[in-house]
């Protein structure tokens, strides 16, 4: 068991190292080639803070072990929502910007919604993996178009997005990093993976369900970490501009990607479960999200405790059965 443990804890410090690092070339590679920030803001930072969780998803895909990218893109979603609003709350109480992401989180709403239904049909195929990502590019252009032209403060959201991946790196530099952040990725995932799948094993639970734990908590490290260090100097709406599009990548990008790499097959039982709990998680940070209420240090801690116990209760519950 240590063996495996030792390898899990080491995948996620991987993870978490080269995804930071990864996120930081990417930006500073898209400055380099001139791209505009609110481009970058939308597309560049969400699609490179969701990179861990695409790694180890198509990884766990080829592996034999899809059950674990479908849990994985689940316990993601859920812990940064629970988890990064909460971290926000307790550590500057804040309201959001009113109605800046609606459009954001109205697309999330819907596409966690749209996951919950495939899932009661069996799963994923290469189709609708090219479907949901094809649905995600339009979503992001549509998005640009509209932000350049009306400058509002979805936009400029999304234009100070990139300021929280501030590095003044030369091309070939960001390149080199790009390069060994990969790399990073994918060793990281196989150890993580490994790790887990070993775990599982011995505590007796699902695939999917030491992905939505242990595995998500790896592959969310960067977002949670991002969202901590912005909530500190009281950037909230930026950070949660990147909880929401990381959100939102993982469900459509990460899963579609997958997909069309190796079916993904969805449990329905999993869906009666964890699947309707990230539905219920999403549509109840809908108001903090869109600034209608205060997230404060109660709502915060209660966020983060109502995390914790429903992994407990997820594992605990498979586990005894």
């Amino acid at each position: 068991m240590s063996e495996p443990l030792v390898g899990l804890l080491g995948g996620m410090a991987l993870l978490a190292l080269s995804g930071e690092a990864l996120v930081r070339a990417a930006v500073a590679l898209a400055r380099r080639l001139g791209l505009p920030s609110l481009l970058i803001g939308i597309t560049v930072v969400a699609a490179a803070t969701s990179m861990p969780e695409l790694v180890v998803s198509v990884q766990s895909a080829l592996a034999g072990t899809p059950g674990i990218a479908v849990g994985n893109v689940t316990g993601s979603n859920i812990a940064n929502l629970a988890l990064g609003l909460g971290a926000m709350g307790v550590l500057v109480p804040f309201t959001a910007r009113r109605g800046a992401l609606r459009r954001d989180v109205a697309a999330l709403v819907l596409a966690t919604a749209g996951f919950v239904v495939v899932g009661f049909f069996g799963g994923i195929g290469p189709i609708g993996g090219a479907l949901m990502v094809t649905a995600l590019a339009a979503h992001l252009w549509n998005g640009y178009q509209r932000e350049r032209r009306e400058r509002d403060a979805a936009a400029r959201i999304h234009a100070e997005s990139p300021e929280e991946f501030g590095a003044d790196w030369s091309a070939w530099l960001s390149l080199v990093v790009l390069a060994a952040s990969t790399a990073g990725l994918i060793v990281g995932a196989r150890f993580l993976l490994d790790g887990a799948v070993a775990i599982a094993r011995v505590w007796g639970v699902s695939d999917a369900v030491i992905g939505l734990s242990v595995v998500a908590l790896g592959t969310s490290l960067p977002e949670i970490a991002t969202t901590a260090a912005a909530a500190r100097r009281r950037e909230h709406d930026v950070a949660l501009g990147n909880l929401v599009g990381s959100s939102l990548f993982n469900l459509l990008a990460i899963l579609g990607i997958t997909a069309m790499v190796a079916p993904v097959p969805v449990d329905a039982a999993f869906i009666r479960t964890s699947g309707l709990a990230l539905l219920a998680v999403t549509v109840l940070s809908v108001p903090w999200l869109t600034g209608r209420q205060r997230v404060g240090r109660r709502t915060g801690a209660l966020m983060i405790v109502g995390y914790v116990a429903y992994v407990s209760l997820a594992t605990g519950v498979v586990a005894l059965g």
